[in-house]
């Protein structure tokens, strides 16, 4: 199952790269604290990637590349930010050069599609993730089989995105006159997919399982704090349908 959320724009490839060619020199985390989320995602991220000491690793969707840029510690491991959104990756090159003139950061900026990754030869990255990212890209097949191709053998794919059986996108964000900040074409994996497509890909599961995600920024103040309650329950309790992320974690 996959689940989709009423939303308003963003049908067709030109309309979703407008989006967010539009929104790129002020993008910024509407949810809550960016910094304080920032933290808690590259927290999980290091938990399922190996070390990267050495090693090439993409960001699949990247936006500005925040957690690229995070990640990146030593100039002995080279990042790759990919975006199909140009005005994003300028961001990426403008931020990218500041760090690169201290001869801290080896990181690349390149536009290209996730669902095809053409601009990459087979077995050409060590490890790849994608955070926010998957729930915008159509067809999420074409992404897994070519993270599968372009990943070196013991390369691993982490993802950090939304949950498609989470009450908020199959019950509350469905309700007419609820806007919230996805695009139509969104659609939401559920664990079972990811299994599905895993398999489809070559690729074996390493970890599978949920993260905290709160859409706080589409509700109401009260509201938020409901499911950020149910949140917690979540995490003993009916994982699937109370928290709003997905994790997983894929090795070629």
């Amino acid at each position: 199952m996959i689940s989709r959320i009423r939303a308003s724009s963003g049908r067709t490839a030109d309309e979703r790269r407008q989006f967010f060619d539009a929104i790129a020199a002020v993008y910024t985390d509407q949810h809550g604290d960016p910094q304080t989320l920032l933290e808690y995602r590259l927290r999980l991220i290091r938990e399922m990637l190996p070390a990267l000491e050495g090693k090439t690793i993409m960001e699949i969707g990247s936006g500005p590349a925040d957690h690229l840029l995070a990640l990146i510690s030593d100039s002995s491991v080279r990042g790759i930010a990919v975006d199909f959104s140009p005005a994003m990756i300028d961001v990426v090159r403008r931020r990218a050069a500041t760090r690169q003139a201290a001869r801290i950061f080896s990181i690349e900026g390149v536009v290209d599609s996730a669902e095809t990754l053409s601009r990459f030869a087979d077995s050409s990255i060590d490890h790849a993730f994608s955070v926010g990212a998957l729930e915008h890209i159509p067809r999420k097949h074409d992404v897994f089989t070519n993270v599968a191709r372009v990943l070196r053998p013991g390369g691993v794919f982490v993802c950090l995105t939304m949950n498609g059986e989470y009450l908020w996108h199959t019950v509350f964000g469905r309700i007419p006159g609820v806007r919230t900040r996805h695009i139509s074409s969104d659609t939401f994996l559920t664990a079972a997919c990811v299994r599905r497509l895993s398999r489809a890909s070559g690729l074996g599961v390493e970890r599978l399982g949920y993260w905290s995600f709160i859409p706080a920024g589409d509700m109401t103040e009260p509201l938020a704090g409901l499911f950020r309650s149910l949140d917690t329950i979540g995490r003993t309790l009916l994982p699937s349908r109370l928290r709003g992320g997905l994790l997983f974690s894929l090795r070629k």
